[in-house]
């Protein structure tokens, strides 16, 4: 029953990552629109996207998949690779937020 609940658990978070990645995506020249620098601001919003559909990708990785299958070489691998990507996205983001406002 544990596992089960926390199955639900990741797909529930899962989805609601990667709905809120693709709004913010379509949604990204709408939230510059009153910046300094739109197309600066625009490029940061998506890569907070990026960072949010990776996190749901680690997510889906170690919640979902990961109880399922028995070797967990290949698991790892994509689980530490999309934590890198979700990091250094963030950190894109961060930055071109920063300098989209001075």
């Amino acid at each position: 029953m544990a596992r089960l609940m926390t199955v639900i658990f990741g797909v529930v978070l899962t989805i609601g990552l990667m709905v809120a990645a693709l709004l913010a995506w379509f949604h990204a020249p709408v939230y510059a629109s009153a910046a300094e620098r739109p197309d600066v601001l625009r490029w940061a919003v998506r890569s907070f996207a990026v960072a949010a559909a990776a996190g749901a990708q680690v997510i889906a990785f170690s919640l979902i998949v990961g109880p399922r299958q028995r070797s967990g070489a290949g698991n790892l691998g994509l689980r530490l690779l999309a934590g890198i990507v979700c990091c250094a996205a963030a950190v894109s983001g961060a930055a071109l937020g920063v300098a989209a406002r001075g």
